[in-house]
């Protein structure tokens, strides 16, 4: 029976070389061999040197699919009571809110009203709405429960935190300190419902793709998978996988957002950074990671400076349009990485495929923006950043809360402190046939056309106008010169039929047959000669 299996056949021979070293061991001929391990040993122990674990998975509780539009907002679905909500997940926000046409709590048969208020301020923008309760649901798992279900808010549509937002809601996901929503009716913030709800650690991390619509983000909840970020991310095997670590990044105590301090920042030139703009910052830089941002924020004393510089070397023809920075014609190579050095000592790079994105106009639009609500010099680092990082938030020590930043790059580089080279984005430049409009003074840009129609259109429309325009003036010219002649012939002839004729020394000027033109016209009475006089 053992011939006849091929499985026995195979694991007898495979046992009969563990046997025979076990005999040989005992009459002192041979060592013995390790027993086999485990196939799965846990993450490997981070290098000598190295104060950060290598990159590694804590098995995670749950995980959100997320949308991305345009590249720039990320939302994913949670279920308040028996509604599907859509809500961008923020690490710049402590609160649930939803908008009050989306969500009834009359209609929920778990929501009740408490009759409280509560008043936040995010990016810049003040959130007021009423204080509910109610069971919400993030990826199948209930975040309470009926007898004691989480409190949110609820606030208007034309409120100016989900106007401009691509969804229902916003799910904050930072520190409780700041939760507004929690200071005023003493319940939990969503931070403390992920880590109730996810035993043992209030842990989360985010994997963002870079390109606009793209599927493939998700957010891990109750721990993170940077191997399968990774793997979503198609790195390459080949790219030395233990140089590729999870940096953790303190967060600065007292901080209600998930700030961490940047030693420095600028633009990145010659592999080395050519300026930089911390160094002249009285109190330090810092900076906020935050989901919920599509722009790099700058702070305003040096954005203007940075946009000089940054568009200086460019040469382009750059406006604002909505308080964007846009630039006609623009590929990413006449633009310049920037650079970002945390406490740590690790740099990261952000590559102009990064933070330009094609406005469909044939017009590249550049993802920084001035941050104008603070006055201190704290960056705020959005989607152009977070898009080429995996990146981790700790919050189980209240006291110790940090932020680990994996390398999504396929260029990586350990000397010193260790570079990761970003360059995740697909931004090239503007490609196709341009059918344009141009403003000779260059001051408001150009027109452009992705088709040809359009622009023949005009054209054709422009010549019209043009010709009729110019005829119109021409006849107009006309008759006001034909007028001005046929007045001038008419007081001509006027004055010479009421001339008095005058009569001769002998007697009155001899009566003459009327003359005649060669058409038979009658000609007018001739002037009487000298000689009649």
């Amino acid at each position: 029976r053992r011939a006849a299996s091929p499985r026995a056949s195979r694991r007898e021979a495979v046992d009969f070389p563990q046997r025979a070293r076990r005999l040989l061991f005992l009459f002192g001929q041979a060592e013995p061999q390790p027993q086999p391990k485990n196939r799965n040993p846990g993450p490997p122990a981070p290098r000598a040197g190295r104060s950060s674990p290598a990159i590694m998975s804590e098995q995670p509780k749950a995980v959100v699919a997320l949308r991305n539009d345009d590249a720039q907002w990320y939302t994913g679905d949670v279920v308040i009571g028996a509604k599907a909500l859509r809500v961008v997940f923020a690490t710049s926000a402590s609160d649930l809110w939803v908008a009050s046409e989306k969500y009834s709590v009359a209609a929920s048969l778990t929501g009740h009203e408490t009759g409280g208020s509560f008043g936040a301020h995010w990016h810049g923008l003040a959130v007021t709405g009423a204080i509910v309760t109610d069971v919400p649901k993030v990826a199948g798992a209930p975040l309470a429960r009926a007898a004691t279900p989480a409190a949110f808010g609820v606030v208007p549509r034309r409120d100016a935190s989900l106007s401009n937002l691509p969804a229902d809601g916003v799910f904050g996901l930072g520190l409780p300190e700041g939760s507004a929503v929690k200071s005023n009716s003493g319940a939990r913030a969503p931070l403390e419902l992920v880590g109730n709800a996810f035993p043992p650690s209030a842990l989360f991390s985010f994997y963002l793709t870079a390109d606009a619509g793209a599927h493939g983000s998700f957010l891990t909840l109750g721990g993170f998978d940077a191997a399968r970020a990774v793997k979503a991310a198609g790195k390459r095997e080949a790219a030395n996988f233990e140089n590729e670590k999870l940096r953790w990044l303190r967060v600065q105590a007292g901080s209600t957002k998930w700030k961490v301090g940047l030693r420095r920042f600028g633009p990145h030139a010659h592999n080395e950074l050519s300026l930089d703009y911390c160094q002249s910052s009285r109190v330090g830089c810092s900076a906020i990671f935050d989901t919920a941002t599509p722009d790099i924020e700058v702070p305003r004393r040096f954005y203007k400076s940075f946009v000089r510089t940054l568009v200086y070397e460019t040469g382009l023809k750059c406006f604002y349009d909505n308080n964007r920075l846009v630039c006609d014609e623009c590929t990413a190579d006449q633009f310049s990485a920037l650079e970002f050095e945390f406490s740590a000592g690790e740099r990261y790079l952000v590559q102009p495929s990064d933070y330009l994105v094609d406005d469909g106009h044939f017009r590249c639009r550049v993802l920084i923006s001035e941050r104008h609500h603070e006055r201190d010099d704290v960056f705020v680092l959005g989607a152009p950043f977070l898009k080429t990082h995996y990146t981790v938030y700790d919050a189980r020590s209240a006291d110790d809360c940090r932020v680990g930043l994996g390398c999504l790059s396929n260029r990586y580089s350990d000397t010193g402190g260790g570079t990761c080279f970003g360059g995740v984005g697909s931004f090239d430049g503007a490609t196709g046939t341009r059918y344009c409009f141009t403003n000779s003074a260059g001051k408001y840009g150009s027109i452009c056309f992705s088709t040809a129609w359009p622009y023949y259109f005009f054209v054709a429309a422009g010549s019209f106008f043009f010709a009729l325009g110019v005829g119109t003036l021409a006849h107009l010219v006309y008759r006001a010169v034909r007028s001005g002649l046929r007045e001038y012939q008419m007081r001509k002839t006027q004055r010479v039929q009421c001339a008095p004729m005058p009569e001769t020394i002998d007697g009155p000027a001899p009566e003459e047959d009327d003359e005649e033109d060669m058409l038979g016209i009658p000609l007018l009475p001739r002037r009487p000669r000298q000689d009649q006089v």
